[in-house]
């Protein structure tokens, strides 16, 4: 009994005087309190301050030297003739930017393709290329200036000055239209009378490496000329040249020169007057047309006709006709209804955007609308001219 005793007495003094985990690690049995680190001995983190400068956080790219240089210049051209060269921007930075190119023009140096378009070719370099068309001898170099916009801001700028091509003289002929192309077509063409006076030609072109707005006659019988309607590049270029002209003109007579032939080429348009009604060119006016005259002839002897049996034999049949055919005839003299134009209305000469104006309203002004085509409306003026407004332009009708 004593022996168990003795032994329970020396097995809770063993535990009592087990070491804790604090003593193994050589401090003192005492309560630990965790202390806060002072701010400074903590290692600083990779994440911005909130209350910094945008370009402390961003990488500030300094601007490198802005390198341009030209390639594949022709030595020689012909006045008048399109040429290209390559032109290299080294922005010495791998990074994305905005170019904007401008090339110094004067009356005799045309730069053609303003809506430049430049690749990112990688490592800094871009690349595009710049159409030009020099018409004299006089200019003999000139300045392009490049703009770099990085993020919509303002980044660098340089300017480099070229040499220009030789310029080689075209010996022409009175006919000769100013066109030098790889080859000139004619689509087709037709004459319309313009007004009571006057006719007027359009002719469908198409050149290749050429600029068809060129085109312009020295020809004292044309009153007015230009070209509208301007689609597709210089590689392949078209358009509608047209000419106002009085009707003692038998043909209309023009030259191109060829680039492959080094020569000038003629053709010879007869004027021959169509009756075209709604085109999309000037077109004839409705009343002017003969079948028109004969259609409101037809018409009004029937309705003649047709009152005088309706007088003879009171059949309500030949009243219904004599109704029928004086509505017809109130319809077919003014088919549209009359207009008043706005002031300072652009009349067209095509129902097109870009198309020439060949007359501006200076006050309101009565018209007959002889037609529409999409937005806009053929209207008849009180001199006899026929033109294209916008349906915008008509205030009343």
């Amino acid at each position: 009994m004593l022996k168990q005793i003795a032994l329970s007495l020396i097995a809770v003094f063993s535990i009592a005087q087990e070491p804790s985990i604090f003593d193994m690690m050589g401090g003192e049995r005492s309560e630990k309190v965790i202390k806060k680190a002072p701010l400074q001995t903590i290692a600083p983190t990779n994440e911005p301050e909130i209350n910094i400068s945008e370009t402390q956080i961003y990488q500030t790219v300094e601007p490198s030297q802005l390198i341009i240089t030209t390639s594949d210049m022709p030595k020689e051209v012909y006045s008048g003739e399109i040429f290209k060269f390559g032109i290299t921007a080294n922005i010495q930075s791998n990074i994305v930017v905005d170019i904007q190119t401008t090339v110094l023009e004067n009356e005799n140096l045309k730069w053609l393709n303003k809506n430049i378009q430049w690749e990112n070719i990688g490592n800094g370099i871009y690349k595009s290329e710049i159409f030009l068309e020099a018409n004299s001898t006089e200019p003999k170099n000139t300045k392009i200036t490049i703009n770099l916009k990085r993020n919509g801001e303002f980044f660098q700028t340089a300017n480099t000055t070229i040499n220009l091509p030789s310029l080689k003289q075209i010996k022409s002929d009175q006919n000769y239209s100013h066109v030098v192309a790889n080859s000139l077509e004619i689509k087709k063409h037709k004459t319309n009378k313009f007004d009571d006076k006057n006719l007027i030609m359009i002719v469908e072109l198409i050149g290749k490496n050429t600029n068809i707005t060129d085109f312009w006659l020295n020809d004292p019988a044309i009153l007015k000329q230009g070209v509208d309607s301007v689609s597709g590049n210089f590689n392949s270029h078209s358009g509608f040249y047209f000419a106002i002209f009085t009707p003692e003109k038998t043909s209309l007579d023009f030259s191109y020169f060829n680039l492959k032939s080094k020569k000038l080429e003629s053709f010879s348009l007869p004027v021959i007057v169509e009756d075209d009604e709604i085109s999309t060119q000037i077109g004839l006016n409705p009343k002017q047309s003969k079948f028109e005259i004969y259609k409101d002839t037809a018409g009004y002897i029937l309705l003649a006709t047709s009152f005088i049996l309706f007088l003879i034999k009171r059949n309500s049949i030949f009243l219904v006709l004599t109704l029928f055919f004086g509505t017809y005839g109130i319809y077919s003299y003014n088919p549209f209804g009359n207009a008043v134009l706005k002031k300072n209305v652009s009349i067209k000469i095509l129902p097109t955007q870009n198309s020439s104006i060949f007359f501006t309203t200076e006050n309101e002004e009565k018209v007959e609308i002889l037609g529409e085509r999409k937005e806009f409306k053929k209207v008849l003026l009180n001199d006899g001219k026929v033109g294209w407004v916008l349906k915008d332009d008509i205030i009343k009708n």
